[in-house]
């Protein structure tokens, strides 16, 4: 199992082809990342984040990051 994205729930049952089934379990996933810093540089052309820290500030690397850029001057 991957851990999700997000804080989640999730209901686990494992399953033996034809021949068994396991009970289910409840796994609840914290979120991992709460903060992180962002600094912009190049006269605002450069955006750098991190370092990215889990909640048991660990150091995390190589994941996903999305940015989203939109015209804060729209109404």
């Amino acid at each position: 199992m991957i851990h999700p994205d997000y804080e989640d729930n999730w209901n686990v049952k494992a399953y033996v082809d034809g021949m068994s089934e396991s009970n289910s379990i409840s796994v609840d996933y914290k979120q991992v990342i709460k903060d992180f810093d962002v600094a912009f540089s190049e006269k605002n052309r450069l955006i750098t984040v991190g370092p990215l820290q889990s909640f048991m500030q660990r150091m995390i690397r190589g994941c996903r990051l999305h940015v989203k850029l939109t015209d804060i001057l729209q109404k």
